[in-house]
């Protein structure tokens, strides 16, 4: 991927993501398309969603979010 420049303070931006905490495990978090269909078993079952991946310039904190890249697992918004 190239190089990400911080719209603020034009410092360099590093790779991250926004961690979500589920059962004891940290996972991704997701975008999902419109209102979260759940299931009974509490799994969301929307077919459009991304793995948000979050930038963090080193200079000022500014952060960028993007979900560019589908998500690998369901996920389970509610606990």
């Amino acid at each position: 991927m190239s190089e990400k420049f911080c719209p603020e303070c034009n410092g360099n931006m590093v790779e991250g993501t926004m961690a979500d905490y589920r059962h004891n495990t940290v996972a991704p978090e997701e975008w999902i398309g419109g209102q979260p269909e759940v299931s009974w078993t509490g799994a969301v079952k929307n077919e459009e969603r991304f793995q948000v991946t979050a930038y963090r310039c080193t200079r000022c904190g500014f952060l960028k979010m993007y979900a560019d890249k589908p998500a690998a697992s369901p996920g389970n918004v509610y606990r």
